[in-house]
């Protein structure tokens, strides 16, 4: 336990700004996690929003933001050069199945 009257104060700061930096953290996964469900440009767009916010709140170093960021990226591109190949699907109508020949032993 802290002994010194500044050493309280640093002590009582301390956590108020552990509690901020988890609500920060917490916000930033949540981000990522609804990016990683629907995987458009809107998501992408506010989950980085999120992550240079907590960035530049010091939450996360700058290089951790930028990898974070740069992983995101690779995924949205990755999820649009798949939708871009698949073709449309026709409409094809489902052929009855075969039946099978089947030969009487004697």
């Amino acid at each position: 336990m802290p002994i010194t009257k500044s050493a309280k104060k640093a002590l009582r700061r301390s956590q108020r700004r552990r509690k901020i930096n988890k609500i920060r953290k917490e916000k930033v996964k949540a981000t990522i996690k609804a990016f990683k469900k629907s995987l458009t440009a809107e998501a992408l767009k506010k989950a980085y929003s999120a992550i240079d916010r907590a960035a530049q709140k010091r939450v996360f170093h700058k290089n951790k933001a930028r990898r974070l960021k740069s992983q995101l990226a690779k995924l949205f591109q990755k999820h649009q050069s798949s939708q871009a190949k698949k073709p449309a699907k026709k409409a094809t109508r489902k052929k009855p199945a075969m039946k099978k020949k089947t030969e009487k032993k004697k």
